[in-house]
C-alpha cells in the first residue's frame, strides 16, 4: 500500500484505497446476504454452504489460470526515455 500511495499522491492514494475497502467489503458482504435471503425462504443451510464452497474453489480455480496465464506471456517493460 504505500508504494501505491507514492506512485498516485496522496488525493489518487484515497481514491484508491475507497475504491479497495469497498470491493472487499462487497466481496465478504454480498455473500452473507445472498445466503441470508436463500435460507428465509426455505434453503439449507448445508445446501447454501455447499453452494458457496463450490463457488470459492471455481473463483480460485480461474484466479489460478489467470496467474498462470499471466506469468507465461508477461507484459514487456520498454524504459522510458
Amino acid at each position: 500500500m504505500p508504494a501505491l500511495s507514492r506512485k498516485v499522491g496522496f488525493a489518487g492514494a484515497a481514491i484508491a484505497f475507497a475504491s479497495l475497502y469497498l470491493v472487499a467489503y462487497l466481496a465478504f458482504g454480498m455473500p452473507a446476504v445472498i445466503a441470508g435471503q436463500l435460507a428465509a425462504h426455505s434453503v439449507s443451510l448445508k445446501s447454501i454452504a455447499t453452494a458457496y464452497g463450490i463457488a470459492v474453489v471455481v473463483a480460485a480455480l480461474l484466479g489460478g489460470i489467470a496467474q498462470a496465464r499471466r506469468s507465461r506471456f508477461p507484459i514487456s517493460t520498454v524504459p522510458s526515455t
